[in-house]
C-alpha cells in the first residue's frame, strides 16, 4: 500500500521548525517521523548511552500537542540521555510501589522549596529511587549511598539527597550519616584537574573562526566576561560605557555585575548589537548550559589550546587574566569572586589553582611597587 500515511500529519512544517530551533540551541536530538509508523522517534546526533542513534518516543503524531511534547522530550534528553530508557523500565514495573510514592513525595517537597530547575542531582536521584523494588526501608537507601564510589562527588551528592529525604520523614540513622560524611574525603577543588588555559590569541582565533554569528556572540560573552554557559541567556543589561554588564536574578547565583577582561573584545565581536541563538527562555540553567557545551563539542577542532577543549576553559582564562594582567592589578580576590558569582573561598580553592606561579609573583611585585 505505497503512499499510505499511517496517521502522519499532513505537513512537516511544525516539527521541521522545531528541529531548526533544536539545532540553534545546540541540542543533540532531532524529531523524526516516517511513513512506516505513526509514532514520532528521536534521532541522536551523538549516540545514546547504549550506542543506538534513534529511539521511539511512543508519542503518536495525531495526539494533541504531539510535536510540542516531542520537542520538550528532546530538551529533557539533553539533560538526561537515559530518560527514555528510564521511562521504559518504569513502565515495565507493575503497580504503584512504595518507592514511586516516596519519589513523588520527594519531588513535591523540592517544588515547595522552589528547587526545580536547579540542583539536577535531586531529580536524578528521585528517578533512581522510583525504580527500586521491594518495601521502602532506610537500609536500602544506605546501601544505595554506599554503592557509590568512595570519596566521590556522587557519594557527596547522595548524602545531600538523604538530607532532603529526612526532611520528608525518612528515618535514616544519624550515626550512619555522620560516619559516612566523616569518611568521605571528596573535595571539589582537588577533584578538578588543572587545565591548560587558552592564551588571548588562542581565544581570539577560536571565536573569530565561528561562522554562526549568534554562537560567536555566546562564546564572545563567555570569554570577555568569564560567564557560566547559561548566563549569556540571562543578561539583565548590555555593556555600558565602561563595559560592565549585569546578570539577572534568574541565574545560578543571582544578580551580579561583571567587568570585561579585555574591553577591546566588545568591539571585536560587536557584543552590543546581536541576536542570541534560538532558545527557550523558560529552559533550565542545565539545559541552556548543555546546549552551549554541545556546540563547543562540535567545533572543538577550532579550539587549539588542548586536545579536549571545554567551554569553561574560557571562564577560567578570564579568572586567570583578571589576576595576572597589569590592567586589573587593582582587583582583589573578593571582587573577582563576586563578579564570577561565587564565594571567595571557592575562588581561591578552584580558580587560582590554574594561575601560573610566575604570574602571581608578578602581580604581587606590582602591588608592592605601587
Amino acid at each position: 500500500m505505497a503512499g499510505k500515511q499511517l496517521g502522519r500529519p499532513t505537513s512537516k512544517e511544525n516539527w521541521v521548525k522545531k528541529n531548526a530551533v533544536l539545532m540553534e540551541m545546540g541540542s543533540n536530538f532531532r524529531i523524526r517521523l516516517t511513513s512506516q509508523s505513526p509514532v514520532f522517534y528521536v534521532k541522536a546526533i551523538c549516540p545514546f548511552p547504549d550506542g543506538s542513534d534513534r529511539k521511539s518516543t511512543g508519542i503518536y503524531s495525531k495526539e494533541p500537542d504531539a510535536v510540542d511534547r516531542v520537542f520538550k522530550l528532546c530538551l529533557h534528553l539533553d539533560d538526561n540521555p537515559n530518560a527514555l530508557a528510564d521511562l521504559k523500565r518504569a513502565a515495565e514495573k507493575p503497580g504503584y510501589t512504595g518507592w514511586r510514592a516516596l519519589s513523588l513525595e520527594l519531588e513535591t517537597h523540592l517544588r515547595k522549596l522552589e528547587i526545580q530547575d536547579t540542583h539536577p542531582d535531586y531529580w536524578r536521584h528521585s528517578r533512581a529511587l522510583a525504580l527500586f523494588t521491594g518495601s521502602v526501608s532506610p537500609l536500602k537507601i544506605e546501601q544505595w549511598v554506599e554503592s557509590s564510589g568512595e570519596n566521590s562527588r556522587e557519594r557527596t551528592r547522595r548524602l545531600v539527597t538523604c538530607n532532603r529525604l529526612i526532611e520528608i520523614g525518612v528515618d535514616l540513622d544519624r550515626n550512619w550519616m555522620d560516619r559516612i560524611k566523616s569518611c568521605n574525603k571528596y573535595s571539589p577543588s582537588k577533584a578538578i584537574e588543572p587545565r591548560t588555559l587558552p592564551s588571548d590569541r588562542q581565544v581570539e582565533a577560536f571565536i573569530d573562526r565561528l561562522e554562526n554569528r549568534s554562537w560567536q556572540v555566546v562564546f564572545g560573552y563567555i570569554a570577555t566576561w568569564g560567564l557560566r554557559n547559561h548566563e549569556v541567556f540571562r543578561l539583565h543589561s548590555l555593556p555600558d560605557e565602561e563595559g560592565l554588564i549585569e546578570i539577572s536574578d534568574n541565574s545560578k547565583t543571582g544578580f551580579h555585575v561583571v567587568a570585561p577582561a579585555h574591553p577591546k573584545w566588545i568591539e571585536r565581536w560587536n557584543l552590543r548589537n546581536f541576536k542570541l541563538p534560538g532558545h527557550n527562555p523558560e529552559a533550565s540553567h542545565v539545559v541552556l548550559g548543555k546546549a552551549v557545551s554541545k556546540y563547543m563539542q562540535r567545533h572543538r577542532p577550532l579550539a587549539l589550546w588542548r586536545e579536549e577543549p571545554k567551554t569553561y576553559d574560557l571562564r577560567h582564562a578570564w579568572a586567570a587574566r583578571v589576576h595576572t594582567h597589569p590592567d586589573y592589578s587593582h582587583i582583589d580576590v573578593a571582587v573577582a569572586a563576586e563578579m564570577m558569582g561565587h564565594a571567595e573561598k571557592v575562588h581561591k580553592a578552584t580558580y587560582l589553582r590554574w594561575t601560573k606561579k610566575e604570574d602571581l609573583k608578578r602581580r604581587l611585585r606590582q602591588k608592592l611597587a605601587a
